[in-house]
């Protein structure tokens, strides 16, 4: 799994992307969808390296291939597009990739005798053939009408059967293709994620999140927010007493500078003192330093604890709604079994009724009352 964890990155003062954690499955489509201008292609950029981020980091990237089609199709002006491919894999490999993106009668020609369409398509035949552990695609079916697009697809839903494919895209359909997606633009909208309480404050979280229910990263991060709380409570703490001390040491050399200056002791004392509350003020700035790095710390711990919980809240739910869904399917088997018993035991009941009636009027009450007292002690 490639896992994301608070990237953020500005250019020139402008937050391009801010604290974006996601989990990338092993396999699968993952789609990272947005406008334009929202931040993917810089996130697809720092996920290959190529920018780094100004916080945070990625893991589960370490030792594996990486094949991309960025948004310029980046294909060698002077090559064919057999060689295009070939520069990859061998050339049989790369004609049956080309044969497979219906490019067979196109081998031979340069990428200035194609159309946008076929060098996108040559861009993608040389990322499949390319014996890679991920596959990177920026807005890989731009140019390609609906039909070839289709079938296009199909290629990359083979090999995201088994190894990840991160896509780039802000096209509707192209997302719904996706097993997950991390939807940039309305992680920027939504403020009210920054305006969460602390989670472990807050008793509702302890009621939502039973013992039974919590999950090792949520006990993580819990514990990551409990002790940043007790930091930082611990800092305030520190900076107060400092402060006393400082401030009790300053007016100790206030009323020393009254009396005799001339006492060698006492010079001594107020330059011991001198010395100390310097100390002091160096430890009251290393500990404000300190204290203003913990908020951010907290809010990103906090996050981390609220993105946790909400995925065991969501699990449960699902997971509940499976069980409803059975539970509903055989409440429905049950009524329906039960409206044609009902129905049965409806019928049964009228030929009783039906055949007593006759033998009553054929018999006579006098004979019916005998017969029955004779057929309730056989029964």
């Amino acid at each position: 799994m490639i896992e994301l964890q608070n990237i953020s990155k500005s250019f020139d003062g402008v937050s391009v992307l801010d604290n974006i954690s996601a989990e990338i499955p092993d396999s699968g489509i993952f789609a990272i969808c947005g406008a334009s201008g929202s931040g993917k292609t810089t996130l697809m950029r720092i996920i290959l390296g190529l920018e780094q981020p100004d916080s945070g980091n990625i893991s589960g990237l370490e030792g594996k291939k990486t094949a991309v089609v960025f948004q310029n199709d980046r294909l060698l002006p002077w090559l064919s597009a057999l060689d295009n491919v070939a520069a990859v894999c061998s050339k049989e490999r790369a004609k049956e990739m080309l044969e497979k993106v219906e490019l067979s009668d196109a081998l031979s020609k340069k990428p200035a005798e194609l159309s946008g369409g076929m060098c996108r398509r040559v861009a993608l035949a040389r990322a499949l053939a390319f014996d890679a552990d991920i596959l990177l695609l920026d807005e890989p079916f731009k140019g390609l009408d609906t039909e070839l697009r289709g079938r296009i697809v199909k290629l990359v839903e083979d090999f995201a059967k088994t190894k990840p494919v991160i896509l780039i895209t802000h096209d509707p359909w192209e997302v719904s293709l996706a097993k997950a997606k991390l939807d940039i633009e309305k992680l920027k909208s939504c403020t009210a994620i920054k305006q969460i309480p602390i989670l472990t404050l807050d008793e509702r979280w302890y009621h939502l999140i039973t013992d039974k229910l919590k999950t090792d990263e949520i006990c993580y991060w819990e514990k990551q927010v409990n002790e940043l709380l007790k930091k930082q409570g611990q800092v305030n703490n520190d900076i107060k007493e400092v402060k006393k001390i400082k401030n009790q040491l300053i007016q100790d050399v206030v009323d020393n500078m009254q009396d005799d200056d001339n006492d060698p002791k006492r010079a001594k004392v107020m330059e011991k003192n001198q010395r100390l509350i310097q100390e002091a003020k160096d430890k009251i700035n290393s500990l404000e330093d300190e204290a203003l790095d913990i908020p951010r710390d907290l809010v990103n711990a906090n996050e981390r604890l609220m993105i946790e919980t909400v995925k065991v809240c969501y699990n449960k739910i699902n997971s509940n709604k499976e069980d409803l869904e059975v539970l509903d399917k055989w409440i429905n088997a049950t009524r329906v079994k039960l409206k044609k018993n009902i129905l049965i035991k409806q019928d049964k009941e009228e030929v009783n009724n039906r055949m007593y009636s006759a033998m009553h009027d054929i018999l006579g009450p006098d004979v019916m009352k005998e017969l029955d007292k004779v057929n309730e002690e056989e029964v």
